[in-house]
């Protein structure tokens, strides 16, 4: 049996309901059912990590571990972000096999950067099982952390000296 490597091109017989299948889902040249192209143009494109830019920071600085290493060496002194994403929220399995997926394959690594501007409201919201922090603008003893989101799903811990209230409730970042 030959072997192939990453990068060599093969020709693949498919059948007819294949390839129609192929044609929908994939960018490829498909001639009386047969294929040319590489064998990784056939395998569905792997999902981007999002992290924060804090969150990437820390996870560079862990540099070449193993994952059981990585786990053990991830505390909220150090890594605070890290921790936070992986220990931290309902989901917490989920996010250290998410965290393992990157230490193998960290080009899949996207960096989500957060917008200025956050309507917050008069309640911040959990999205992973904890119940929302109430802010009191005019509270001069707030020194609480709060979480605040992204669009897209990313979300930080933030203190009451990164943030700037403007507007009625909305949260300008101060980068």
């Amino acid at each position: 049996m030959t072997e192939y490597k990453k990068g060599d091109r093969v020709v693949v017989e498919i059948d007819e309901i294949d390839a129609d299948k192929l044609k929908e889902n994939y960018d490829l040249d498909i001639y009386n059912n047969q294929v040319l192209g590489k064998l990784e143009d056939f395998q569905p494109a792997q999902e981007k990590i999002k992290m924060t830019v804090e969150e990437k920071k820390e996870f560079d600085d862990l540099g070449d571990m193993t994952p059981h290493l990585v786990l053990d060496m991830i505390n909220t002194d150090d890594y605070p972000n890290l921790y936070r994403r992986i220990f931290v929220r309902k989901d917490s399995i989920h996010m250290q096999a998410e965290l393992a997926k990157a230490l193998e394959h960290p080009e899949l690594i996207e960096v989500v950067k957060p917008k200025h501007e956050f309507k917050a409201g008069d309640l911040v919201k959990f999205d992973d099982g904890i119940k929302g922090i109430v802010l009191n603008i005019d509270d001069s003893d707030f020194n609480l952390e709060i979480l605040v989101f992204f669009e897209d799903g990313v979300s930080k811990w933030v203190g009451k000296e990164e943030l700037t209230f403007i507007k009625n409730g909305a949260i300008d970042w101060g980068d």
